[in-house]
């Protein structure tokens, strides 16, 4: 297996946590615009920012990278590495004022998956991790459950379609 650098982890973290705190500007607050786009999803002015930030910073950065977003249409690159955006996960939560939404951004390589971060600012959490790196929440080390039975588990969700 191929580690991932971790400088591009670190600023994968630092990219999304910074979408996360432009996304808090908006939460809870009237200038929502929201929009329905062609699938009935919404979306709102936030989701539009953080793409673009996250677009802009990519590009600043990373300029001979592929990007991929749920808002924008995706920026082919040279370097064999794409990054994927999804500037607010649960918009729906997002504009009922619920802090269960995240930020979302990934990057894979020739090797595959190396990168994913999600960034929960109404919560304050990022879990990251990166391909040989390891998995962290708040820079900690993750760590697997050591409960084996089924009804001892704990299971957490908030979409309706989901039941």
């Amino acid at each position: 297996m191929t580690a991932v650098d971790r400088a591009l982890l670190d600023l994968a973290v630092d990219l999304a946590r910074q979408a996360g705190a432009l996304t808090l500007e908006w939460f809870r607050s009237d200038r929502l615009g929201v929009e329905h786009k062609g699938d009935g999803t919404p979306v709102t002015v936030a989701d539009r920012a953080a793409e673009r930030f996250l677009r802009d910073e990519l590009a600043r950065h990373l300029p001979d990278d592929a990007v991929v977003g749920e808002e924008e249409a995706d920026t082919a690159g040279s370097s064999g590495r794409t990054w994927i955006i999804d500037p607010i996960d649960g918009t729906k939560a997002f504009t009922h004022g619920v802090p269960l939404y995240c930020n979302l951004l990934a990057m894979e390589d020739e090797h595959g998956p190396a990168i994913g971060v999600i960034n929960l600012p109404g919560l304050g959490e990022t879990v990251y991790a990166g391909r040989g790196l390891g998995c962290f929440c708040n820079g900690d080390p993750a760590r697997v459950s050591t409960t084996t039975a089924l009804d001892q588990a704990y299971v957490s969700t908030c979409a309706w379609d989901d039941w």
